[in-house]
């Protein structure tokens, strides 16, 4: 079951970066799915990297993947939290989440 939904997401967001011309990096599930303690109210936390995210403000990133949330939901009927990084973001970075993510993190693409 986990491996289907892991596909599905894994191609939503290939599919809908591949048409808006953004290259990925890395989609990286953390938090409860990547630990395997998820239940029905489970949100589904992703960081998506991508070197297109380079010198991109919050704003900038926001735009760039306007939709992206929306097609997920439709696709899965689950909740997601999704962080976008940059690869120099993701490397420097000190923030909680990120350093989880990298210790506790499946890699969905690479």
């Amino acid at each position: 079951m986990a491996e289907v939904l892991f596909s599905k997401i894994k191609e939503t967001i290939v599919t809908f970066f591949t048409e808006k011309n953004i290259d990925i990096n890395k989609i990286v599930l953390f938090g409860s799915f990547s630990k395997g303690t998820s239940n029905d109210e489970s949100d589904i936390d992703l960081i998506i990297l991508s070197a297109d995210f380079e010198n991109k403000s919050i704003f900038q990133k926001a735009k760039a993947t306007d939709g992206l949330e929306w097609l997920l939901i439709k696709e899965t009927k689950k909740p997601f939290d999704i962080l976008y990084q940059s690869v120099s973001e993701w490397e420097n970075s000190s923030n909680m989440m990120i350093r989880e993510a990298k210790q506790h993190g499946i890699i969905l693409y690479s």
